[in-house]
């Protein structure tokens, strides 16, 4: 295959998927320049990540609308979105410092008899979830 040929089916893919010079001559060199078999797996491709980021857009508007309540004697101490709090977890997997201030927190939590309470965005006839932070001594 000639350069002006592979330029042209790079092109065709780009012009048809949406995809960039790279990904096109990628997925071609791949197909061994079967045009046909490239557009049928950067379709498939294009499915998997609209699928995957539909489900991540789901799950964070969720975590978003979800509340945690921190509470002390009845009284509401902090309130944040479970995503935030999601967030927090996974900054502590990847930062050491933030995973051992998670730790020192949570001891201290659970040292000053503090609540955690998990609200969704539900029917009213739903109860809270609601987790006794002294209990789990």
């Amino acid at each position: 295959m000639d350069q002006e040929e592979t330029l042209d089916k790079i092109d065709l893919l780009r012009q048809r998927m949406g995809v960039g010079y790279t990904e096109a001559k990628k997925i071609l060199d791949k197909k061994d320049g079967d045009v046909i078999a490239a557009l049928v797996e950067l379709e498939r491709d294009q499915k998997v990540k609209k699928t995957l980021n539909n489900k991540v857009h789901t799950i964070f508007k969720k975590g978003s609308a979800t509340r945690l309540k921190i509470k002390k004697d009845g009284r509401q101490v902090a309130e944040i979105p479970v995503a935030v709090g999601i967030a927090g977890i996974l900054g502590s997997v990847v930062y050491k410092p933030l995973a051992i201030a998670g730790a020192i927190g949570t001891l201290s939590a659970i040292a000053n008899r503090y609540t955690l309470e998990v609200e969704k965005p539900s029917s009213e006839d739903e109860p809270k979830s609601r987790l006794d932070i002294d209990s789990c001594k």
